[in-house]
């Protein structure tokens, strides 16, 4: 992994005049496409297709209409990076694959002190945030130090591993996008959910291609 300036940065970006920075196109102005993990792949793969899923925040949440336990989740969350896997090695591969929060984020994941008991102040979470931090502040891409410099806005990934301790923040609530090739810019929910947003029709026609045969695809309305 490596920190990229905010010079660097905005050369790269050029390409991706596609994507929808503000969010202010209709989605059917876009190529995009929204997956999530096989119902095959995982017992409770199947709420993830219902529209009362709350993904993350269903966590031991009373209110929840689909309720889930800690267990549940890691559970779903192996099984879904499992599956993710061989894609992304398939694109790093290829290119390499650029980091960055949305324009309107940080880096940072904030764990609410009012909620001392509540899901982000488990193990779990804390050490996935411990991780993502020190990959972030190893790379300097971040800093934990008094300095004159503001955090870099992105970062390039060369591994899978380095993937995931982004990913595995990314599905508890801190909006990362993935950029590569030029042509896709990918982020994972936490409802544990892939958005693929395209450069054109055509290079989505490949791509989805690409992903049945690598990982079984199932689309989400």
């Amino acid at each position: 992994m490596k920190a990229l300036r905010t010079s660097e940065l905005l050369k790269i970006i050029q390409p991706y005049t596609f994507f929808d920075w503000d969010n202010e196109q209709d989605s059917q102005q876009k190529s995009v496409v929204n997956l999530a993990i096989p119902e095959s792949k995982h017992p409770l793969a199947h709420q993830i297709y219902d529209p009362s899923w709350w993904g993350f925040d269903a966590i031991d949440n009373p209110h929840a209409p689909l309720f889930l336990n800690e267990q549940n989740w890691i559970s779903l969350e192996v099984s879904f990076f499992s599956w993710l896997q061989p894609a992304i090695e398939c694109w790093l591969k290829e290119d390499e694959i650029i980091a960055t929060p949305y324009l309107n984020h940080d880096w940072w994941c904030y764990f609410d002190d009012k909620e001392p008991n509540g899901v982000m102040h488990r193990k779990w979470v804390q050490n996935d945030d411990k991780h993502y931090k020190k990959l972030l502040i190893l790379t300097s891409t971040i800093t934990n130090q008094p300095v004159l410099r503001d955090n870099y806005r992105a970062a390039t990934l060369h591994s899978y591993d380095e993937f995931i301790a982004l990913e595995k923040m990314a599905v508890k609530g801190i909006p990362l996008l993935f950029l590569t090739q030029g042509k896709m810019v990918i982020s994972v929910t936490d409802y544990l959910t892939v958005k693929i947003e395209f450069c054109d029709h055509e290079t989505k026609e490949i791509v989805m291609r690409m992903l049945d045969e690598l990982i079984g695809i199932h689309l989400l309305e």
